[in-house]
């Protein structure tokens, strides 16, 4: 079970470490506040270098398991609970759809349902996570 830290949440189990936040917002001490900004997949590097520009922290997009690591469908919030704040809406994660090519999966925070249709200049949220 992941473990809310500050502004972080740690996934002790799978060994990453989260942004509680989506880009474009802050941590409260309670909760995720501000806009969280929507960015096409080919901002994402760019917005990265920002967060940590000498890019020695390792922040990345995750995975879709990483994200399901998150929570269970069907627990109140989803994902989202450990993170209050947080849009329920879709997020990149840094796969590419196999089978579909030139589109990339997303997740839907609530209820952490997969959608792999994605062009990549959809504005989508993003969340940040690293290695620990």
């Amino acid at each position: 079970m992941p473990v809310p830290r500050g502004d972080r949440v740690l996934d002790l189990v799978h060994g990453i470490e989260w942004r509680r936040c989506a880009l474009g917002q802050k941590w409260t001490a309670t909760e995720c506040a501000g806009t969280p900004m929507g960015l096409a997949l080919a901002d994402v590097p760019a917005m990265i270098r920002v967060v940590d520009p000498r890019g020695r922290d390792g922040w990345r997009l995750p995975t879709r398991d990483e994200f399901k690591a998150l929570g269970c469908v069907g627990c109140r919030g989803g994902a989202t609970g450990l993170m209050p704040g947080l849009p329920a809406s879709s997020f990149w994660t840094a796969e590419a759809n196999a089978t579909v090519p030139g589109r990339h999966w997303s997740i839907d925070l609530k209820t952490l349902r997969t959608f792999g249709r994605n062009e990549p200049s959809r504005r989508l949220h993003v969340i940040l996570v690293r290695d620990r």
